[in-house]
């Protein structure tokens, strides 16, 4: 079975953006200056204070004076936090859809929707390029089986049903 043969090898997303930071001489914590800050950017972007909260914060004395962030304000901020590396992008889609029944004028009516969506291919690609991911993705079928004499088949992944099998051959 040659399930999970690799024909090339291109590098993924993330070795990409990383081999190009390491290019360019930029550190693991890119675009922040070290750990320390990466947490501290982390914190707030998640701890859900509030945009104004965050400016206030950066430009108290003691955390100016004390931690020396590169980022004095919230503008710095969120200019780093853009700088990160992102998915892939959303695309803004406007239709027009039309009504099932008459209006009260006698026609048709018609909504305008907007409708954002992401390009289900680099959706793909971006999941299966992320090492966080690298053990958890199947790329051959397998079979498991337990009880006394290993006779009863085990059904827990998509990957060990009869079909993936099927295709394959």
């Amino acid at each position: 079975m040659e399930a999970g043969r690799t024909y090339r090898w291109k590098g993924t997303v993330f070795e990409e953006d990383f081999q190009l930071q390491h290019q360019q001489g930029d550190l693991l914590w890119f675009p922040f200056a070290d750990e320390e800050e990466w947490e501290l950017a982390d914190w707030l972007m998640t701890s859900e204070i509030s945009h104004d909260d965050i400016d206030e914060h950066l430009k108290l004395k003691i955390t100016q004076n004390r931690t020396h962030v590169s980022f004095r304000d919230k503008s710095a901020f969120f200019s780093q936090i853009d700088a990160l590396p992102q998915g892939p992008s959303w695309e803004r889609i406007l239709i027009t859809v039309k009504g099932d029944q008459l209006g009260p004028d006698g026609k048709v009516p018609t909504e305008d929707l907007e409708i954002w969506a992401q390009n289900p291919v680099n959706c793909v690609q971006e999941i299966l390029g992320n090492p966080s991911f690298a053990d958890e993705v199947a790329y051959a079928p397998w079979r498991e089986f337990m009880g006394e004499e290993m006779k009863k088949r085990v059904y827990t992944e998509m990957a060990m049903a009869d079909w993936w099998w099927k295709v394959q051959q």
